[in-house]
C-alpha cells in the first residue's frame, strides 16, 4: 500500500519538525551550561570585587584613623605649648612688674635731694633722668612682652600648621 503523496510529505515535515525540536533542545542545553558557567564566572568577580573594596575600605578606615590621631596630637601639642607660653609669660610680667618697681626705687632715691642748692639742681637734673630711664625702662619692657607674646603666638601656630599638614600629606 502506498501512501498518498501529502502523508509522505507530511512525515517528512514531521520528522524534519521533530528533528529541528531535538536540535533546538539540545542546542539550549549547551547555552544553559555556558549561561551558568558565565554566571558563576560573574558571581566569582563580583565576589572578589566585594572583597577588594572591603580591603580598600579598611585601609581608608585605618588611614582616615592615623590621620586624625596624628591630627589630636599636634592639638594637643600645640595646647600644652600654649599653656607652657602663659606660664612664661607670667613669670616674665613678675619679673618686669620687680624690674619696674627697683626702676621707680632708684628714680625716687635720686630724687632724695641735697641740701646744698648747686648740689640740689645737679640732683634734680639726675632725678628727671632717672624718671626718663625708668619711664623708658617700663615702655621697652612691656613692648618686648608684647612682641614676645606674638612671635610665640605666630610660631606656636605656624609650627602646629606645618605639623599638621606634614601629617595629612606623609605617607604611611
Amino acid at each position: 500500500m502506498m501512501l498518498p503523496p501529502y502523508a509522505t510529505l507530511a512525515g517528512i515535515v514531521l520528522a524534519l519538525a521533530l528533528g529541528f525540536a531535538g536540535g533546538w533542545g539540545a542546542q539550549g542545553w549547551r547555552a544553559d551550561a555556558r549561561v551558568a558557567a558565565l554566571n558563576a564566572e560573574i558571581a566569582g568577580q563580583r565576589q572578589a570585587q566585594a572583597e577588594s573594596a572591603q580591603l580598600r575600605e579598611r585601609a581608608a578606615r585605618a588611614e582616615e584613623q592615623r590621620r586624625a590621631a596624628a591630627q589630636q596630637e599636634i592639638n594637643d601639642a600645640a595646647t600644652r605649648r600654649s599653656e607652657a607660653r602663659v606660664r612664661d609669660a607670667r613669670a616674665a610680667d613678675l619679673a618686669g612688674s620687680g624690674l619696674r618697681i627697683r626702676a621707680a626705687e632708684f628714680a625716687a632715691g635720686a630724687s632724695a635731694g641735697a641740701s646744698d642748692t648747686g648740689v640740689a639742681a645737679q640732683c634734680e637734673a639726675a632725678t628727671d633722668a632717672a624718671r626718663v630711664l625708668a619711664e623708658l625702662l617700663g615702655r621697652v619692657e612691656s613692648a618686648g612682652r608684647r612682641m614676645a607674646a606674638i612671635a610665640d603666638e605666630r610660631g606656636d601656630a605656624g609650627g602646629a600648621c606645618e605639623r599638621s599638614y606634614e601629617s595629612l600629606t606623609a605617607l604611611p
